[in-house]
């Protein structure tokens, strides 16, 4: 069993970033005891992200895949569409959106958005038990204007200027990471609220404009104010701060994507 555990971590080493990333992920994941094996090998074979989901539970397996923007990350080259994921961070208990951008050839585009809020369990069906978590998609095609007016607004923002090296990303916190596929170059980038970047962005409204989902956005705010949402944690006390420290992580940015999970649950 040793044996193989030390090829399974060797072979892991010998990949790209993303396989010694869920590596270490599902180590600290497997902490405590041998039970959780099973889940350990569930995030070894799930954590490379597909690109969008409707199952929750791929979603989650493969989020920081996603978030990296692995699977874009693998597909451009010379040639490549012109594609662009933003991701949204409103507190992970609170919201997460998600938009994927797929542009075509005469220079119009698909817009795939999602978002999700805090699971409520009243919205469980016989026939789908997951729907709280599934969140809301909508796809919206797009013509020329609107592709050129989100590509504007990208690069007002900077998201094509080299990422902040170092930045974390805490997951109780409110932050955008951009994925792009341009020319055939893949770029990162990260922007963390409150910082002089985050307040000068414009891409965020270029994509709200065009969400069709119907969820309002989850407005970045100070410590002072409540809460997104009275349905998702009505007192706003005990029940809130359990669930946003229990799910907490870190995230760290580096010179191009994300190089490493400092600290989960």
């Amino acid at each position: 069993m040793m044996g193989t555990g030390r090829r399974a971590s060797a072979a892991i080493d010998k990949g790209e970033g993303r396989g010694r990333r869920c590596f270490a992920d599902a180590k600290r994941l497997g902490r405590g005891g041998r039970w959780r094996v099973l889940l350990v090998a569930a995030l070894l074979t799930g954590c490379g992200s597909t690109g969008p989901t409707d199952d929750p539970v791929s979603r989650s397996l493969g989020w920081f895949s996603y978030l990296n923007g692995d699977d874009l990350r693998a597909a451009c080259r010379p040639g490549a569409p012109e594609t662009y994921r933003m991701v949204f961070n409103g507190v992970f208990v609170e919201q997460l959106r998600s938009y994927d951008l797929a542009v075509q050839p005469d220079g119009g585009g698909t817009l795939r958005a999602w978002a999700r809020t805090a699971a409520d369990i009243s919205e469980v069906e016989l026939g789908d038990l997951l729907r709280p978590w599934r969140g809301t998609s909508a796809t919206t095609d797009l013509d020329a204007g609107a592709v050129d007016a989100i590509r504007a607004a990208l690069t007002e923002s900077g998201a094509f200027a080299p990422a902040p090296r170092g930045l974390r990303l805490p997951s109780d916190s409110f932050y955008w990471i951009v994925n792009a596929c341009r020319d055939g170059e893949f770029s990162f980038n990260a922007f963390l609220f409150p910082s002089p970047r985050f307040e000068v962005l414009t891409f965020p409204a270029a994509l709200l404009d065009r969400d069709r989902t119907g969820v309002p956005y989850n407005v970045p705010r100070g410590p002072e104010d409540p809460p997104y949402g009275s349905r998702s944690f009505p007192p706003y006390g005990e029940e809130y701060e359990d669930s946003r420290a229990s799910s907490r992580f870190v995230l760290q940015v580096g010179e191009n994507g994300l190089i490493g999970l400092l600290r989960l649950f």
